[in-house]
């Protein structure tokens, strides 16, 4: 956990990663030497589980499914129109997708000794019974 936040580390060859699950958010990234010895994050991640659910300035979040701002949150897909919600409870605004405050899953990690990939899941819709 990194200050509360359910998180991944991803370590790699010369560098560590930390991906919130929540949102699939990256925390930080650091490089690593060989002797261990971290340096500085180059990414300005959420410190704490405050700061995340805030969204304060959306840092490092996965902007789906759609990146801009939704007026109104009004959408017509297929023929239907659809209202959608502001995604955060401080926000006034529809912006910026939803996949950033929802959970997700960590599916797998594959490494090639060099780099690794870490795919994380998140079931985006579900079929509605009629």
């Amino acid at each position: 956990m990194v200050s509360g936040i359910d998180a991944i580390e991803v370590p790699g060859r010369g560098y560590r990663a930390r991906i919130a699950l929540v949102g699939a958010t990256l925390l930080d990234w650091r490089t690593v030497s060989a002797d261990g010895q971290e340096g500085e994050s180059i990414v300005d991640g959420y410190r704490d589980i405050e700061e995340l659910q805030s969204q304060n300035g959306v840092r490092n979040g996965i902007l789906a499914p759609f990146s801009n701002r939704i007026e109104g949150g009004k959408i017509q897909l297929a023929g239907s129109a659809y209202q959608i919600s502001p995604v955060a409870a401080v926000e006034t605004a529809v912006y910026h997708g939803f996949a950033r405050v929802r959970p997700f899953r960590l599916h797998k990690v594959d490494s090639d000794g060099e780099n690794v990939r870490a795919v994380l899941r998140r079931q985006a819709f579900r079929t509605l019974a009629s």
